[in-house]
């Protein structure tokens, strides 16, 4: 699709990109369904910037259809740590 062409083409502009990295992480988990891919994309989106809150959403995502509960549940709580008001977005 040309969205996926778009994040494809930041990526090849900033492959380091956390906020780029978490989006495909995203694509590829529900769009995909590739849990492989969107694990490696959360983890370089985490190694990126530990400290967005978008990024441990993400992870915790992967973690959460990985079955690992507990893991994605302290990936919530650091997101909301590092960014409070992203409250709202992550438990409507």
């Amino acid at each position: 699709t040309r969205a996926r062409e778009v994040l494809e083409r930041g990526l090849a502009v900033r492959p380091g990109d956390a906020d780029l990295l978490a989006i495909r992480a995203m694509v590829r988990l529900w769009f995909d369904r590739d849990l492989v891919g969107a694990r490696r994309d959360a983890e370089a989106a985490l190694a990126a910037r530990p400290t967005l809150a978008v990024t441990q959403q993400t992870m915790q995502h992967v973690l959460a259809a990985e079955g690992k509960l507990d893991s994605a549940l302290l990936a919530n709580r650091l997101a909301l740590q590092f960014d409070p008001t992203y409250a709202r977005l992550v438990t409507d």
